[in-house]
């Protein structure tokens, strides 16, 4: 596991390195799985076909994923500036979310492409 994480650790009371270890690969997991899950709500609320219903829970959820990065725990778990960590995290929301209407819209040309390539009797 790529240790970009690290920071203040609570429980150096002289365990062994392996130990230490442990404790910081869950922070580092935990922080991880919070960035996922903050990316992927962003793009979620981008998306026109969810209802109000959904969205609303999404725009909660992605207001306490934030309040999670700027909490004492967080700032405990690993020492990335949250302000930066959040902006990064919009940012990498924003190319995934391009990506992916680029591949719609490279299958949408394509399947547009065949379908006239059919009807002018062109062998495709």
């Amino acid at each position: 596991m790529e240790r970009v994480i690290s920071g203040r650790r609570p429980w150096d009371s002289g365990e062994t390195i392996r130990d230490s270890s442990a404790y910081e690969d869950l922070a580092a997991a935990i922080v991880l799985q919070a960035v996922k899950d903050y990316i992927r709500d962003i793009r979620k609320m981008w998306n026109p076909k969810l209802s109000v219903r959904i969205k609303r829970a999404t725009v909660l959820e992605t207001e306490e994923l934030e309040e999670f990065f700027y909490s004492p725990w967080y700032d405990t778990l690993c020492n990335i500036d949250p302000g930066k960590l959040v902006y990064n995290c919009r940012l990498r929301a924003e190319e995934q979310e391009k990506e992916s209407i680029r591949k719609q819209n490279r299958r949408k040309v394509n399947r547009l492409l065949k379908e006239a390539a059919g009807k002018d009797g062109i062998p495709q």
